[in-house]
């Protein structure tokens, strides 16, 4: 859930990385999909998803590269949430990559995404 959240952040729909999925996510979520053209339902879903994500790759920071690491740390890679995409962000999801018959590239592009959040 915090992974969503720093998403809709970065996206623009400030929320408060709580892990909880209530009224105010839920909000975010359709004002998010409404502007996407999407249905408009508060679920993320694939046909959601696609439209948060971002392809990161080492340099870049935000709350899209803290939603990133979040992801990383539901599989196990003990990073702090800082928010800065470095060589331990890289070295993680070069990792997480290699362990899931991923292309080992350091960026978390669509496929790399889906494998964390799916």
């Amino acid at each position: 859930m915090r992974t969503l959240q720093h998403l809709l952040t970065q996206r623009g729909h400030k929320l408060a990385a709580d892990g909880a999925y209530g009224s105010v996510s839920v909000r975010a979520v359709k004002k998010f999909q409404s502007a996407r053209k999407l249905v408009a339902d508060g679920q993320v879903g694939p046909k959601t998803w696609p439209h948060l994500v971002y392809t990161l790759r080492q340099g870049h920071s935000g709350s899209h590269v803290r939603a990133l690491q979040t992801a990383l740390n539901k599989h196990s890679a003990g990073l702090a949430a800082d928010g800065g995409f470095g060589s331990v962000t890289r070295s993680a999801v070069r990792a997480f990559q290699g362990a899931n018959r991923l292309v080992v590239d350091s960026e978390a592009g669509p496929k790399t995404w889906t494998g964390l959040v799916g």
